[in-house]
């Protein structure tokens, strides 16, 4: 679920946006995401543009054996070809953590005493590239991007090496 709200400034839209995602499981928010910044245009020429973002980003896990707590930021440009009811771009970022907070179980001690909780620096970051494409009618748009993820030491990847979205947006009047 998210909400963006759009100006202007010194003439060029910008995108203010909030954004929570969290899986369905049986405690809805023992994990979740939230993600809070703005996307700045920074290139129009016809129907080509290039927009850059950024997001600060907070992060939990409630695991059974570790409850993390993580602190980020992810920044990202897209270029695309932008009609008025539909558009085609590819897009690339990366998505950082900068500090993350762990606090381990009882279970997770008994089995290694030795463990530390607390905060801990810089845990890695990915960085991702794909494509998407939308079409709008009315006050509505649907949207799917999809690509690939890397770790940022481009040898490594994450458990699932790729990323998809499908999205629905509403525009109030």
């Amino acid at each position: 679920a998210g909400y963006g709200y759009t100006c202007r400034i010194k003439n060029k839209p910008v995108v203010f946006s909030l954004d929570l995602s969290t899986p369905a499981g049986k405690i809805i928010f023992d994990d979740f995401k939230i993600k809070a910044g703005g996307q700045l245009r920074i290139y129009n020429y016809k129907n080509i543009q290039l927009a850059v973002k950024l997001n600060g980003i907070s992060r939990r896990l409630n695991g059974e054996m570790v409850k993390a707590l993580n602190l980020g930021i992810e920044t990202g440009l897209c270029l695309g070809y932008y009609k008025p009811k539909w558009f085609l771009a590819v897009e690339a970022g990366y998505d950082k953590a900068l500090v993350t907070q762990l606090k381990h179980t009882r279970l997770f001690k008994e089995n290694y005493p030795a463990v530390v909780d607390g905060w801990y620096a810089s845990t890695g970051g990915n960085i991702y590239y794909g494509l998407q494409t939308g079409f709008s009618c009315k006050q509505t748009n649907v949207y799917v991007k999809g690509g690939k993820i890397v770790a940022e030491n481009f040898r490594n990847t994450p458990l699932v090496p790729f990323y998809f979205e499908l999205g629905f947006n509403y525009r109030l009047k």
